[in-house]
């Protein structure tokens, strides 16, 4: 690690060095003089690295934050010509001017463990030594720094060093509390000590924005936030600042992090316990942070509350800063802050330091709104992280999974006991509604009450919702669950699916095959295109390997033609088309390779003979070669999620529906697709049979088509249904004739003799927002894209 000091040094001392040149030149230095200068700007910046990081781990990250800070400000030209000029003429540094400079830069002065003058002075008193030693020895220096001058500013410097303000074991041990505090939070997500220690110890992360660091200076602040926001991390991080003043003044308010339920009589009993070993609170004064005053109880943080006030204004130079969720007593007070959210960049970081995955574009487009709002949480961003470090890239979890997941992983964190009936009720009321609803319509007053102090629930004018969105889907997926909710209620009505998009993908995701089949199997019937969108969010793409225990090979074939039965119910007419289906519309049989007793792969029978709901598939195939009356053979793994036939089903309804999209094999009804199609098929047949090269808007001629469809007869054998054709590319296309002797029944009873273009321009075909798509509206197919 000393390596890592001295390399990191030494990059600074260079910047350093290079943004000061102005001085350096005028004192037409040497090599050897400019190279002497650099190394006692290194000293200097090391020991001011090691005194920094004296209180904390010295490990890398704290270092690189520090050097990115540092080479920041020694860039600035006139921080670097003043620090050269300390150097060479012996001046004591600036240190108002310079924090000042620091912070227009936009970095914290009070985030350093030792304090920003402390280090600067510990840096000039380095440099200071260093320059003397090397002029005294006869180094490259001498001559160019008076070593008199230089004694007596390293005399001055040297008191300033070494007057630390109160030090000693209690004072260490304030800052060795607190930064086991703030790794204990980050330990019960399920980070790894080291891990922890290092989030601890970089006090960049959670640190106070200029507001909140202003609740040091007036006499009471309240800290509020929701579950999760980041509130006792930053009462932390303020209480480590009051630890830094105190090391360097032992005059300043005596610091106290009290927990709301520790306090076992008056407010000011517990400072005075708490600062005993420091000192007299009531001549000097106190900072004193108190954290968790709603887990007392309403009525215990209302009193709290009232006691913080008269204690800020009777004893001198103190100030008390409160931390808890909104209560209603909290809110509105002109005292009150709430904890800023994660800006972007700030998610983006903390999910990336964690998980040591990039947070990609494309990693989190399809998060949905829920997540993208929880992650400006520090805790759901934790969490997210961790979910992110733990999953197998080749096998991503699902939407709904991820929704389940972090909600869990609060509850194991809280370890709280809450009504989820309440909870559940209420989430289902919000969701109906889409936002908050009167309190009384769903719990009692008491009950109410007793969940806002959970900090699950906000209460305000009378109108009641659970704090986050990610916790109202979860709780509204359990309603599900408990039959607090009847699918076929919610399939009946295309409105209210839309808000309940995300419940039902949590639902899909972690519920057992037969609740999913319940509540499913409804809505895939009268929305097929929505449901499929749910199971898509729902479950992880299929893999062939197995990730659970093997489903017997007759609930397999149980379940795949059940869910593919809703699926064909829902999508009608189409199912003929792309679902494994008989001419009465009843299913085909469902072919299974079993082996040792497990599925391992599937396919639906299209032949003529009747063979029952489901057969061994390796009697009919025993080589695996393909066959006309057997559809595509699947391979098949049993995955995590009870629910993954759904998955296979949809996959294959989609894979049929884009083959025949991809041959334009659709069939079409009438009206202006059935005047392109035949149009399209015209043109191909006049330039391909009649010899004609005609301009691509000319009308063509009825009886030059006649001529054309009497030679595609002649070549198939008196066969017109269809023609293939190539293209300029040597491909060859399919073209459906029946679109155009149609039009040209239709053209020929109207009296018409030529066929003319449906549009009056051309299409464009280089648009991209011209690109086939196939979308469905609830009730009318499957939701598919093809771009």
């Amino acid at each position: 690690m000393d390596a890592i000091v001295l390399d990191i040094a030494t990059n600074l001392a260079s910047t350093l060095l290079v943004a000061g040149g102005r001085r350096l030149g005028e004192q037409a230095l040497g090599n050897e003089q400019e190279q002497a200068l650099q190394n006692a700007f290194a000293g200097a910046t090391a020991a001011m690295l090691v005194e920094i990081a004296r209180h904390v781990d010295l490990d890398r990250n704290v270092l690189e934050h520090l050097k990115e800070q540092f080479g920041g400000f020694f860039e600035d030209r006139w921080i670097a010509e003043t620090l050269v000029d300390v150097a060479l003429d012996s001046e004591a540094p600036p240190v108002d001017e310079l924090r000042q400079r620091y912070e227009r830069l936009g970095f914290d002065s009070e985030a350093l463990p030792v304090g920003f003058e402390r280090a600067m002075n510990v840096f000039a008193f380095e440099l200071a030594t260093r320059l003397r030693e090397d002029a005294r020895s006869g180094g490259p220096l001498r001559g160019k720094v008076a070593i008199a001058d230089i004694e007596a500013m390293r005399g001055m410097l040297e008191e300033l060093v070494e007057a630390r303000g109160a030090s000693g074991p209690s004072v260490d041990e304030l800052w060795r509390e607190s930064r086991a505090r703030c790794a204990e939070r980050w330990r019960r997500l399920g980070l790894s000590r080291d891990e922890a220690f290092e989030l601890a110890d970089d006090l960049l992360v959670g640190a106070p924005s200029p507001r909140a660091r202003m609740a040091l200076r007036r006499p009471l602040t309240i800290v509020t936030g929701e579950i999760g926001a980041g509130k006792s991390l930053l009462l932390d991080r303020l209480f480590q600042r009051a630890v830094v003043r105190l090391r360097e003044d032992p005059e300043t308010p005596l610091p106290a992090f009290v927990e709301a339920r520790d306090v076992e009589g008056r407010l000011q009993d517990a400072v005075v316990r708490k600062t005993s070993f420091l000192g007299n609170p009531r001549e000097q004064g106190a900072a004193v942070f108190l954290d968790g005053t709603e887990e007392a109880g309403r009525a215990a943080a209302v009193r709290l509350l009232r006691e913080a006030r008269i204690l800020a204004e009777t004893w001198p130079n103190t100030v008390v800063v409160i931390a808890g969720r909104p209560l209603p007593d909290f809110v509105g007070q002109e005292e009150t802050l709430s904890v800023p959210e994660l800006d972007a960049g700030e998610q983006e970081g903390l999910i990336e330091r964690i998980s040591g995955r990039e947070v990609a574009p494309n990693l989190a487009y399809y998060w949905p709104r829920s997540i993208k709002e929880a992650i400006k949480r520090p805790l759901f961003a934790t969490l997210l992280a961790l979910d992110l470090k733990t999953q197998d890239i080749s096998n991503p979890r699902s939407t709904g999974e991820l929704l389940s997941g972090l909600v869990e992983r609060v509850f194991d964190r809280a370890g709280e006991t809450v009504d989820t009936g309440v909870l559940m009720r209420l989430a289902t009321a919000c969701v109906d509604r889409g936002g908050p609803v009167r309190a009384t319509d769903v719990a009692a007053t008491a009950e109410i009450a007793r969940l806002r102090q959970t900090g699950l629930v906000l209460e305000r004018a009378g109108a009641a919702s659970i704090s986050l969105q990610i916790l109202t889907e979860w709780f509204a997926a359990q309603a599900l669950e408990n039959e607090l909710v009847d699918p076929r209620q919610l399939a009946s009505e295309f409105a209210r699916l839309e808000r309940w998009r995300y419940p039902l993908a949590i639902a899909v995701a972690t519920f057992g095959y037969a609740r999913v089949q319940e509540i499913l199997s409804p809505i895939a019937v009268s929305a097929p295109g929505f449901a499929s969108q749910v199971v898509s969010q729902a479950l992880a793409y299929s893999t062939i390997r197995q990730e659970a225990p093997p489903t017997p090979p007759s609930h397999f074939a149980e379940q795949m033609r059940d869910t593919m039965a809703s699926w064909v119910a829902g999508i009608g007419k189409m199912a003929s088309l792309i679902a494994p289906v008989r001419e009465d519309g009843s299913l085909e049989t469902l072919g299974l390779g079993i082996y040792r007793g497990e599925v391992h792969d599937y396919s639906w029978y299209s032949g003529q003979e009747s063979l029952g709901n489901w057969v061994s598939l390796y009697d009919y195939l025993p080589d695996g070669n393909p066959n006309p009356e057997w559809r595509r053979v699947r391979a098949v793994g049993p995955q995590r999620q009870a629910a993954w036939v759904w998955r296979y089903t949809l996959e294959d309804l989609r894979t049929q529906l884009t083959e025949r999209l991809k041959k334009r094999r659709l069939p079409i009804s009438g009206g202006l697709l059935l005047r392109e199609a035949a149009w399209e098929a015209a043109r191909m047949l006049d330039r391909s049979f009649g010899g004609h090269r005609r301009p691509e808007r000319e009308p063509i001629p009825l009886e030059n088509l006649d001529h054309c469809l009497e030679i595609v007869s002649g070549y198939q054998d008196g066969q017109t249904g269809e023609v293939h054709i190539g293209d300029l590319s040597g491909r060859a296309r399919t073209y459906e004739l029946r679109y155009v002797k149609s039009e040209m029944r239709r053209l020929r009873t109207a009296g018409v003799t030529e066929m003319t273009p449906p549009w009056p321009t051309a299409d464009r075909w280089d648009d991209p927002n011209s690109l086939l798509k196939f979308v469905c509206l609830p009730g009318q197919g499957l939701d598919v894209g093809i771009g």
